[in-house]
């Protein structure tokens, strides 16, 4: 997985956007279910193209997948975004998505305002 960042990371500063790792659970997770939908619907597929180079981290539903990155970037729940600066490594902003589970109320157009300014949400 390492790898994988690494390589986004790469790309992203090759041309200024920055990396967006996606915390998600198995298929069978509703909140993983949606929020993938979403981020693929417009207008958050515009701003995910836009700013981003996406990096998915199947932790799986039980959360038991990745300890080491999940600790690090302190990833509790699902679905977790959290923008990587690609010069720095440096995390520079998180959010956890969970329509499902009744964790707040998302849509394509919420995904995109974070996405377009997470810093501000």
């Amino acid at each position: 997985m390492a790898g994988m960042i690494d390589d986004a990371r790469v790309r992203a500063g090759t041309v200024g956007k920055r990396v967006l790792l996606v915390y998600v659970g198995d298929a069978t997770d509703p909140d993983t279910r949606l929020v993938l939908r979403f981020l693929h619907e417009e207008p958050a597929a515009s701003s995910l193209a836009r700013g981003y180079e996406p990096v998915y981290v199947n932790v799986g539903t039980d959360l038991s997948r990745h300890p080491r990155l999940r600790h690090a970037d302190d990833v509790r729940a699902l679905v977790s975004l959290v923008v990587v600066d690609p010069s720095s490594n440096r995390r520079s902003a998180r959010r956890l998505f969970a329509p499902a589970t009744g964790r707040g109320t998302v849509t394509s157009r919420t995904l995109a305002a974070w996405l377009d300014d997470p810093r501000g949400r």
